[in-house]
């Protein structure tokens, strides 16, 4: 049934979250890959292939055979993947000139910062926009932050301004879409003269 489906996943400690609907006699199960345990070396969350971020094929029937116990006549296990959303974050920092930082130290820090913020989540689906203001806050000689997140679509965001998809979907902060305006986001961290995903802009105070 749906409750021992959900405490074998969740004992399997492969995924970040699990989801299990029944309909009729169908079991879905859409399961979000833990992504830390994906990337190995230098790689982060914004230099690791998206391919990452689902199931493969090869993986879902590997899992499929070792649920075959928990199937039966009457009942059909589906693992399916959640939709990729893609969206993007324009930066605003306020860092303080006697910190001595340069601005590729603090575009490393917003990386490395992003990186493990993402590479944490486990409610997919939303992304409040307190955590990044919080997050980016806490880098040493920042004074003040300010984040507007880039979606593709108006109903990406809710009524206060977080990042909002459904629970089908999984919300990933990288490049590769149109936003709203008709803008191209290019799947690069911080790069000059590019719309990339994550768009830095300093303000030495």
């Amino acid at each position: 049934d749906k409750k021992s489906l959900t405490y074998y996943v969740q004992k399997m400690n492969l995924f970040s979250n699990i989801k299990i609907t029944k309909k009729n006699n169908v079991l879905s199960a859409i399961l979000y890959p833990r992504l830390r345990d994906k990337i190995f070396g230098d790689t982060d969350y914004f230099s690791m292939n998206t391919d990452l971020f689902l199931m493969t094929d090869v993986e879902k029937n590997r899992l499929l055979e070792m649920l075959m116990d928990k199937q039966s006549n009457s009942i059909e296990i589906r693992l399916l993947n959640p939709t990729i959303v893609k969206f993007g974050i324009n930066i605003t920092l306020e860092v303080f000139t006697s910190s001595k930082l340069k601005e590729e130290d603090i575009s490393t820090n917003v990386r490395e910062v992003l990186s493990d913020y993402m590479l944490s989540l486990k409610r997919l689906n939303k992304i409040p926009d307190s955590d990044i203001t919080k997050i980016l806050d806490n880098i040493n000689g920042v004074d003040t932050v300010k984040a507007d997140f880039i979606v593709q679509q108006a109903s990406h965001l809710d009524d206060i301004g977080n990042i909002l998809v459904s629970d089908e979907e999984i919300a990933v902060l990288r490049g590769g879409f149109t936003d709203l305006n008709g803008n191209f986001v290019d799947d690069s961290f911080d790069r000059e003269s590019t719309y990339s995903c994550v768009n830095i802009s300093i303000k030495w105070i």
